[in-house]
């Protein structure tokens, strides 16, 4: 044997007993000492074998006889692989961050038994293996369709049958021949802790140990058994829906029927989790996950993703603090909480308080207290009179029904009272309101941002520190204040009024009465007939953006511009020059729009026909208000 060199090794028709070369070890009696080094390849012929595994990238191949694979001298954990030679691409694909180590039963011929380090071992067994002694650490077992004895050593140990190509029935509870169908058939299992079953339909149950149990797909029935269980869907290929003790949807839990479970395992997917009366543990993954723990201490881990725990049904209301990890009342009481970004509360009165990050908090029912703290958030009050209180952040605010309060502190909040009179604050920042019902009242901070509402119901901007008015829905009036406002109609037929300020006032569809008030405003009609009103001679020249001749009309508040009743006189030209008593130019070579006073001989420039302005004007073009 030169140093160094891989080399083929074949045994005699004897006991071979195969050791790395230099171990120390002594053949035990009647047993040719055959010594290797890494990367050889043993042969094992006719006789009873012993092979002293490593982790060199050696390849050991056994025949007739009862031969023994034992890893138990060995230091580290390792995969151990049914791989023949030439087939390094397979053993790298199945690499775990464990040693690989490789064997293969030569035509006719095969392993009898295998034993495994003292570390966390995975085994990938196939051919005539009889027995399976894993050893120490927490090994995970995939096995072949012979009946096989199967022995987890210590550790908290798996057996998958994810190999098999029909359903398995395994009963840890049983004594002697625990296993029955498909792969499972004949086996006999001594200390395993965890099932995994195949991806038909499976019947697994556990024992008195604490238990992991995955059915993987199929239609599965999954029972518990004494001791804290869990029934894992980590491997699911999609969402799932699982009742603890009930029937699972989606994914691998399609059609699974389970009993006998405290703990619940999703996908790396969206799925929701219900637990029941007792303390249950709700694992979400990946995925946006929600966890429903029922009464009970329940631990909800929401994993990666945005994961909501929900306490719809509880029969009392839930004190629920995400940045205080703080939880009390109804089906709250002794819960604890981790990756939670998201809390939907019950139907009576919560307290829901957000965290650091983006939360959305749901009240529901109830008169509710909620504060998202920190981080841009989503507080929905529901039903019932709540107080929502956004916090820093660039907040989401909505009361539903009832009179509720919001609060939107610092940040670009937007806030949305619903029905019932609301009272509505948004503090710092550049605010966005939503207001449907005449009783809302809304407060702003001077100078804390232009601000903007969108209204349903007519609606006065009139001591408000905002700045926008937008009407919605079937909203008519809407009324400026002393600021430059922005004011929007809709399709109806609106009555826009400025007030004071350099207004932008759009009427969009529909015949809207438009009226800039003091200030030098602009003004749009939009579709329909409209009206611009002007009743504030001297205040401000106003722009209309979109004057259609034959259809829209300019009306004068004649008591304010001093007129009689009857037909106004217009003189259109260049040059206002003779003018004689109350009449109106227009110049027509600017759009301009005065009123000549004839008591003292004054022009008033009061109006200007923007854009491609018409021609002339007639009276026909005037109306008396």
């Amino acid at each position: 044997m030169e140093s160094g060199v891989p080399v083929a090794i074949f045994g005699t028709d004897g006991n071979e007993f195969f050791h790395p070369l230099g171990d120390g070890q002594v053949a035990p009696a009647g047993y040719i000492d055959t010594p290797y080094q890494p990367g050889d390849v043993m042969y094992a012929f006719q006789g009873d074998d012993i092979f002293i595994g490593a982790g060199d990238g050696n390849l050991y191949v056994a025949y007739d006889g009862y031969d023994l694979l034992d890893y138990s001298a060995y230091t580290q954990g390792i995969a151990l692989v049914d791989a023949p030679p030439g087939s390094e691409a397979a053993i790298l694909a199945l690499a775990t961050g464990l040693q690989i180590a490789r064997y293969w039963p030569g035509a006719g011929g095969s392993f009898e038994e295998i034993r495994g380090t003292d570390f966390d071992d995975s085994f990938y067994v196939l051919g005539d293996v009889q027995v399976v002694l894993a050893n120490g650490g927490d090994d995970t077992l995939i096995v072949s369709a012979n009946a096989e004895t199967l022995d987890g050593g210590n550790g908290t140990d798996t057996i998958s049958y994810s190999r098999s190509t029909d359903g398995v029935t395994v009963d840890l509870a049983l004594t002697g021949v625990q296993a029955s169908a498909g792969y499972a058939s004949g086996d006999i299992l001594t200390g395993i802790e965890n099932l995994t079953g195949s991806g038909f339909a499976d019947t697994l149950t556990g024992d008195s140990d604490d238990n992991v149990i995955t059915g993987g797909a199929g239609t599965d029935t999954l029972a518990g058994g004494a001791g804290s269980d869990t029934a894992s869907y980590s491997g699911s290929a999609a969402g799932i829906y699982v009742v603890i003790d009930g029937t699972g949807f989606g994914g691998d839990a399609q059609g699974d029927a389970l009993s006998g479970f405290e703990n619940l395992t999703g996908s790396a997917f969206a799925d929701t989790l219900v637990g029941d009366g007792n303390a249950n543990i709700l694992t979400g993954g990946d995925g946006d996950d929600v966890l429903v723990g029922g009464a009970g201490a329940d631990q909800l881990i929401g994993g990666l993703g945005l994961d909501t725990a929900q306490y719809r049904d509880s029969s009392a209301g839930v004190i629920i603090d995400l940045g205080l990890g703080t939880l009390s009342g109804g089906d709250a009481q002794g819960d604890s909480l981790s990756g939670i970004e998201n809390v939907t509360g019950s139907d009576l009165a919560d307290g829901l308080t957000g965290d650091s990050h983006g939360n959305r908090l749901y009240g529901l029912g109830g008169d509710d207290v909620m504060d998202g703290s920190e981080g841009a958030d989503v507080l929905l009050g529901g039903d019932g009179s709540d107080q929502v209180t956004g916090g820093v952040g660039d907040d989401v605010l909505k009361g539903d029904a009832g009179d509720d309060t919001l609060t939107g502190g610092d940040g670009r909040d937007r806030l949305e009272g619903g029905s019932g009179a609301d009272i509505m604050a948004g503090g710092d920042g550049a605010d966005t309101y939503y207001v449907d019902d005449a009783g809302d009242l809304v407060t702003e901070l001077a100078g804390a941002g232009e601000d903007r509402i969108y209204a349903s119901v007519s609606y006065s901007l009139e001591g408000r520190e905002v700045e926008t008015l937008i009407l919605t829905g079937s909203a008519i009036q809407g009324d400026g204040n002393d600021f430059n406002n922005v004011l929007s109609g809709n399709d109806a037929d609106n009555v826009l009024n400025g007030g004071d300020g350099a207004d932008r006032l759009k009427g969009l569809a529909g015949a809207d009465v438009i009226d800039g008030g003091a200030g030098d405003d602009n003004l749009f009609g939009g579709d329909g007939a409209d009206s611009f009103v002007f009743d504030t001679p001297g205040t401000g020249a106003d722009t209309i953006g979109d004057w259609e001749a034959g259809i829209d009309k300019i009306a004068l508040d004649a008591a304010a511009f001093g007129l009689a009743a009857g037909p106004v006189t217009v003189v259109n030209g260049t040059s206002a020059h003779g003018l004689v008593g109350d009449v109106l130019f227009y110049q027509t070579s600017t759009g301009r729009l005065y009123f000549h006073d004839g008591e003292t001989d004054s022009l008033i420039r009061f109006a200007n026909l923007g854009g491609d302005h018409p021609a002339s004007l007639a009276s026909g073009d005037f109306i008396l208000v």
